[in-house]
């Protein structure tokens, strides 16, 4: 009564060292990205932000940033 076909299933035929190329890229792009949206901080009206260096002193009073969205490099 029902003739419906089942769709086939597309071949795939990686080479392992393709695949692992691919995912090691895809890690390093997800990573970098992270990066980049966590380096954007936002400061609140009426406040004052400091950049914050726990392995390098602590804070850093003598660079200030004014309220609004900021760009603040991951090493800093």
């Amino acid at each position: 009564m029902n003739d419906f076909k089942q769709p086939k299933m597309p071949e795939f035929n990686m080479d392992p060292k393709k695949l692992g190329r691919y995912i090691a890229i895809g890690v390093l792009v997800v990573i970098l990205l992270v990066g980049f949206i966590m380096s954007w901080k936002t400061v609140e009206p009426g406040f004052e932000g400091f950049v914050n260096r726990p392995y390098g002193g602590g804070v850093d009073k003598s660079t200030s940033f004014k309220e609004g969205t900021h760009f603040i490099a991951p090493w800093n």
